[in-house]
């Protein structure tokens, strides 16, 4: 029997990061939606770093949802400079290596997986002097 999907976004203004909480079987439509609406609800979004913690959920996401949130992302960061770090939390080898297959869809993207939220702000922490120009 499939697990409901949710997703849940956080916004921590102090360490310019966005927590994505994802659980269930993974919905990508509503996945890219909730990053849409996060994201456009930010004035400068590039500021923030990224953590998606998928632990708790089961599936893919879909190569046409992640062009879609590419295309939507570029449009709104057109003539922007900047490097944001995504952290990705999976459970297993296979999934780790999943995630530099969408590293072309977001060339500004410093992007890692990692088995534990602790490593994963860890890795998140380092360098943090580095900040977008726009």
């Amino acid at each position: 029997m499939p697990r409901g999907f949710r997703i849940s976004a956080r916004i921590d203004e102090d360490q310019n990061l966005i927590v994505f909480n994802i659980s269930g079987d993974i919905d990508s439509q509503a996945l890219v939606d909730k990053w849409i609406e996060t994201y456009a609800g930010l004035e400068k979004p590039w500021l923030y770093d990224r953590l998606l913690d998928y632990r708790r959920a089961d599936g893919l996401v879909d190569v046409n949802e992640l062009e879609r949130f590419a295309v939507w992302w570029e449009a709104r960061t057109r003539g922007v400079k900047y490097s944001l770090k995504a952290a990705i939390i999976v459970n297993n080898p296979l999934d780790a290596r999943r995630v530099h297959t969408v590293d072309g869809l977001f060339p500004h993207d410093i992007r890692e997986s990692f088995g534990s939220l602790d490593d994963a702000l860890t890795w998140l922490q380092e360098n943090k002097a580095r900040r977008a120009c726009g």
